[in-house]
């Protein structure tokens, strides 16, 4: 499954203000009920405490500003949202530094081998520093998704060679 894939103008979300961690992922959880295509019946609310559930385990800041909350819910698919964050939050990184780009996902309760190759893949495309400028300079929704594909582009192009 392609990161791409996932994401949409729809819920990909450039420059967002969220004061927060909490309401970061109220926002995720938000666009993530609001854009459910195959119609799995998420509600905001259950989205909400599931990926807050996931973070009282423990931070899922993985450093350098990145966060990739995920939770488990009754659903068919894999559901993602992409937030860039206007200003950085606390989120209790190992690193102590504020996060401003949380790749957001909500697999369902039987999915293991595709949910946990694509927590793999996002670590690592985001633990390339140019890959993390690349998306902090972006303007729009657009050029976010714009940025994925690149990076996926250049990933399999690589894989080729």
């Amino acid at each position: 499954m392609s990161i791409s894939s996932l994401l949409s103008p729809n819920n990909v979300f450039c420059k967002t203000d969220c004061p927060s961690r909490k309401r970061a992922l109220q926002f995720a959880a938000q666009s993530i009920a609001e854009n459910d295509p195959d119609q799995d019946g998420l509600v905001a609310d259950e989205v909400f405490d599931g990926l807050l559930e996931r973070e009282r385990l423990g931070s899922t800041g993985l450093g350098f500003g990145i966060a990739i909350p995920h939770c488990r819910m009754a659903c068919q698919s894999i559901h993602a949202t992409f937030v860039s964050l206007a200003t950085p939050i606390d989120y209790e990184a190992a690193d102590h530094q504020g996060v401003d780009l949380l790749f957001v996902l909500v697999v369902p309760q039987n999915e293991t081998h595709t949910h946990l190759e694509l927590l793999a893949e996002l670590a690592g495309l985001f633990e390339l520093a140019e890959n993390r400028a690349a998306l902090r300079q972006c303007q729009d929704s657009q050029s976010l998704l714009e940025c994925f594909q690149s990076f996926e582009k250049q990933h399999s192009d690589v894989k080729r060679a």
